[in-house]
Order: structure tokens, then C-alpha cells, then sequence
């Protein structure tokens, strides 16, 4: 079984240095079978965490496993620090979404 990561762990990044939207113009199906990088909402930070500590998005990895018209379905393929899912939740999601393409071959 994975281990999460502590939520002390977590740090927070100004807006400016957030990962932003990249500009894909490529056909959505070549990205089926790839990893993109998405940014989930976190909700209100846990009781022992300083709301001022807890950042308002979580980053992780999406396995994209199908195309819809417009939509892209995957599998959650990180462990949740601050987002109330688990590794292999489905995630629909656009192209508008996604923030990073992982590099083939770069692991």
C-alpha cells in the first residue's frame, strides 16, 4: 500500500507560479493512453493545518482512457494529499484543463 504524503508536506504556490492551462491543439484522442496533469479544487483546510498553509488546488496525474465528444475520461493516477478521492477514481475533464502532458519516456 502507498503512503501518503503528510499533509505538512504540503506548500502552497502564488498564483503566478501556479501551473497554468497549456494551449493543446492536437487531437484529444492521441492523448488517450498518455498521463496529463489536472488541478482539483482542495476544499477547507483540515482542523490542524493554518487555512493560510493549505492550498486552494492539488495537482495530480489522470491516466486518459477514452474520448467523448469534447470530454476526456481517466483514471486518477496519483495518491490524493488534500482531495477527498482515491488512486483509479474516473475524472472527466477538456482539454482546457489540463495543465502538463507527461513526456513519454522521461520516467
Amino acid at each position: 500500500m502507498k503512503k501518503k504524503e503528510p499533509l505538512s508536506n504540503i506548500q502552497m504556490l502564488c498564483p503566478e507560479h501556479s501551473p497554468k492551462p497549456i494551449d493543446y491543439d492536437g487531437d484529444p484522442v492521441a492523448l488517450v493512453g498518455r498521463h496529463v496533469k489536472l488541478k482539483f479544487d482542495t476544499g477547507p483546510a483540515p482542523d490542524d493545518i493554518p487555512a493560510e498553509r493549505w492550498p486552494d488546488k492539488e495537482s495530480m496525474w489522470v491516466k486518459v482512457s477514452r474520448v467523448d465528444g469534447s470530454t476526456l475520461i481517466g483514471f486518477l493516477d496519483n495518491e490524493p494529499v488534500a482531495v477527498d478521492m482515491e488512486v483509479g477514481d474516473e475524472v472527466k475533464f477538456t482539454v482546457a484543463e489540463i495543465v502538463d502532458i507527461f513526456a513519454e519516456g522521461s520516467a
